[in-house]
């Protein structure tokens, strides 16, 4: 039981850092490129918030489950 509950430790934080990279890849190329084609940290920053809070509902709902 020990090597099942690690192997899902494991496979949630390669999933969690596999999300945390393509959300900095989309907020870097949300603040490099816009309509006008002039950098803006407003829209890095906003999908840099949306991803986020998508994680942090993802790791309560995970916290939840676990302890339930």
């Amino acid at each position: 039981m020990a090597d099942d509950e690690r192997t899902r430790r494991w496979g949630v934080m390669a999933i969690a850092v596999a999300l945390i990279a393509s959300g900095v890849l989309l907020a870097v190329g949300a603040y490099q490129g816009g309509p006008d084609g002039t950098p803006d940290f407003r829209r890095g920053l906003i999908v840099a918030a949306a991803v986020l809070a998508f994680l942090s509902v993802w790791g309560l709902a995970l916290g939840r489950s676990r302890r339930g």
